[in-house]
């Protein structure tokens, strides 16, 4: 197929996750959004293909932008599960189709790939991971071994947010002529218009304490676990300090809550759940400092997120994140001993 002939091209981005004014869905969900935007601006006509976490279907439009939302029939683990998302696609006609991330998102697109003979690019965010529970590391594995390898080998491009994501994976090294670096962004209104002292008010935050911020799924592998543990040493120093905990909760999270209760942290750590795009921006707005003690990412779009906002960062020293003003090794004493900002 030709795209060369055609100056705007229909693109069809697939994903198991989304963010939106309503929902936050974690770091991936953003970059569907705003790479769609940008689409758009630049004059495509894009197809956003998800799920819905309910049992609704909704359909939206905004100029030259649709997102379809398929009804969810269950709910695995974080990922909605939607039988809509295999098929109905299939109704709608496109020039390319865009993998950004999920497994039932990743197996529509192949299917659609391969019955409408569209060429395919997936951008991996993230890969190898471990999970705690055995289950879904199995799945996961009988899908990078299977279903991944098929879209590895089909695929035009393979984009990566960075380059370190090559170290990682076993799977991508043997693709690197197809791959393409092309670090991950964030939308320019990133930061709301509102002081700090606003934003708490809004948020139900005290205003005489300082605000220590994380982002991200409640799981290991983003060093929540880390943090918990220098959280106790950190308000044996500053008494007058809280933790706000921003994002979904995994199969991790239980064991996490009762690390908090364990070191009597309660009082402390909030942990928040699934929040809106607004109310996160609100809490990048009220924090004093940001942490991302993460063991393994493909990027930290959060980082980024909270550098627009004016936050100080500290975050592990993982390659990908030295651009960050200051990292420091993923270990409960190193990030307990890191400065606290001295103005609020």
């Amino acid at each position: 197929m030709l795209l060369t002939r055609r100056k705007y091209l229909r693109i069809a981005l697939f994903s198991d996750y989304f963010s939106d004014e309503n929902l936050y869905g974690g770091g991936v969900g953003t970059v569907v959004v705003n790479l769609a935007r940008e689409l758009c601006r630049r004059g495509h006509a894009v197809y956003v293909f998800t799920t819905s976490p309910d049992h609704t279907k909704m359909i939206r439009c905004e100029r030259n932008l649709q997102i379809f939302q398929y009804a969810s029939i269950m709910r695995a683990w974080q990922t909605f599960i939607s039988l809509s998302l295999l098929i109905n696609p299939l109704k709608h006609d496109v020039d390319v189709v865009h993998i950004e991330g999920g497994l039932v998102a990743s197996l529509s697109a192949l299917l659609y790939s391969l019955i409408k003979r569209r060429p395919l690019i997936i951008t991996v965010h993230h890969t190898g991971d471990v999970w705690k529970d055995p289950i879904k590391n199995l799945i996961v594995r009988l899908y990078e071994h299977s279903v991944f390898q098929v879209i590895l080998r089909k695929a035009r491009k393979i984009i990566v947010p960075s380059r370190f994501l090559l170290s990682q994976s076993k799977h991508l090294s043997k693709f690197e002529e197809k791959i393409v670096e092309i670090p991950n962004g964030i939308n320019e209104t990133a930061a709301l218009a509102l002081s700090k002292k606003e934003a708490r008010k809004i948020l139900g935050l005290p205003t005489d304490t300082k605000i220590i911020l994380f982002v991200g799924a409640l799981c290991r592998r983003k060093g929540v676990h880390v943090l918990i543990s220098a959280a106790r040493e950190v308000v044996r120093k500053f008494t007058k300090c809280r933790f706000s905990l921003v994002g979904r909760e995994t199969g991790e999270t239980p064991d996490l809550k009762e690390l908090i209760r364990n070191k009597g942290l309660d009082e402390y750590i909030k942990l928040t759940g699934y929040v809106s795009e607004f109310r996160k921006k609100l809490y990048y707005r009220a924090a004093d400092l940001f942490v991302l003690p993460s063991l393994s990412e493909g990027f930290g779009l959060v980082i980024l997120e909270a550098a627009a906002n004016g936050l100080p960062l500290i975050v592990s020293d993982l390659p990908v994140f030295k651009t960050c003003l200051l990292y420091t090794s993923p270990s409960p004493r190193d990030l307990s001993t890191s400065r606290m900002p001295s103005s609020a």
